[in-house]
């Protein structure tokens, strides 16, 4: 079973929690790693999504409280890798919020919530590194050519 849970740790870039200083309590406390904390919590969120659809419950947790919560790590780290990369994703992710209405009224609440759960973990996943790369990719050039005709 470890070997299982250790798999599908690293395949979803959730080892790199279990590095991270200030959650060395999480697990001298539960005797758990993080990182199979974190997992198991997702797919019992996913669980919840497919079953009981608790649209608003997966992605305030997924989108809101779990990135809220490792930005202010990243803060209190004073590691400025970490900090741009967390700017980066709530910068991503308020564009995301502004296309929702849209995003709902053509895909319907139920799969639009499944593509925003999916497109959060694409942003935030350290193998990913989806948030930076959409930023240097497409807005970053528009923010400088926003920025050089304005100046």
């Amino acid at each position: 079973m470890k070997a299982y849970l250790d798999q599908a740790v690293s395949i979803t870039g959730l080892d790199k929690i279990d590095a991270h200083p200030s959650l060395n309590w999480v697990e001298q406390k539960a005797k758990v790693k993080p990182s199979y904390i974190i997992l198991g919590l997702s797919v019992v969120l996913l669980l919840l999504l497919a079953v009981f659809s608790f649209d608003t419950l997966v992605l305030g947790t997924v989108g809101y409280v779990v990135p809220a919560y490792f930005t202010f790590l990243s803060m209190e780290s004073h590691n400025k890798d970490s900090q741009n990369r967390y700017l980066v994703y709530w910068a991503i992710f308020s564009i995301s919020e502004i296309i929702t209405p849209l995003g709902v009224s053509i895909f319907g609440l139920h799969l639009w919530v499944i593509f925003r759960v999916a497109m959060v973990v694409a942003l935030l996943n350290p193998k990913i590194d989806g948030a930076f790369k959409l930023y240097t990719q497409y807005f970053e050039p528009l923010a400088q050519q926003h920025i050089n005709c304005t100046s």
